[in-house]
């Protein structure tokens, strides 16, 4: 989905022909940027903007031999220069997006499966953050986290928001989470989980139906995707407003 820059003149997309760019506009209907990598088997994709600086986060991904990809975080400036890897883990990546100071990064993530029983490549989603200073990543969630939304930090950067429908199960490492998702919530419902790696987490707006896509904004309120309902029987019909809390 199309990201806006945080001084809200620019946005970022991914366009694809034979292979994914990242495309950077202006609002003002100025410059138009893209980011593209110079091998036809390497696609850019889930950009997002750093709060500070003129760089451009995404993710390239480039299909291995095995079946697997090499997905890893990268970042350019707004016009495709000055490209540098964040990462080098083997765990799949996607929809990152930095904290407020920028020191840090959250990303949704895959690891392998490795066991060659297993029919699927990869495992069910988590949330990763990337520390800057260290290069380190770390598990935020570990919950096995099925239809997840992106990430999002609250301004002080001790939580992220996210929405999902459940968990097929925690993993056996690290500690249950505090609220088990298995059959509690009925469609879409926002999470918040603190970036401590405790790995616990708590359910916000539960009231609201199909809950989706959650934004932590600077003023500590939060914006998210769900659902409307008008009419009653045969006539009842569903629509999507956003919601402040």
């Amino acid at each position: 989905s199309p990201r806006f820059s945080f001084d809200e003149r620019h946005l970022a997309y991914q366009a694809c022909t034979s292979t994914c760019a990242i495309v950077i506009q202006s609002i003002d209907g100025g410059s138009v940027n893209t980011v593209k990598h110079a091998s036809d088997k390497v696609s850019l994709s889930y950009p997002s903007f750093h709060p500070n600086t003129d760089r451009v986060l995404f993710v390239r991904a480039e299909r291995r031999p095995d079946g697997y990809t090499d997905s890893q975080l990268a970042t350019s400036r707004r016009d495709g220069s000055n490209f540098e890897l964040l990462t080098k883990s083997n765990v799949f990546k996607r929809s990152a997006t930095y904290s407020y100071d920028a020191k840090r990064i959250a990303f949704l993530g895959n690891e392998p499966n490795l066991v060659r029983s297993e029919t699927r490549k990869y495992q069910s989603t988590d949330i990763y953050e990337l520390d800057l200073a260290t290069s380190r990543e770390k598990l935020l969630t570990d919950l096995r986290l099925v239809d997840i939304s992106a990430p999002s930090y609250t301004s002080d950067g001790l939580h992220v928001l996210f929405s999902a429908v459940g968990s097929i199960r925690p993993r056996s490492r690290g500690k249950a989470p505090s609220t088990p998702l298995q059959n509690l919530y009925p469609g879409k419902t926002l999470f918040i989980a603190p970036t401590d790696g405790s790995h616990t987490l708590a359910p916000i707006a539960a009231p609201i139906s199909k809950s989706s896509m959650p934004i932590a904004l600077r003023d500590g309120t939060v914006a998210f995707l769900g659902e409307t309902a008008e009419g009653e029987g045969e006539e009842r019909r569903y629509g999507h407003a956003v919601f402040v809390v």
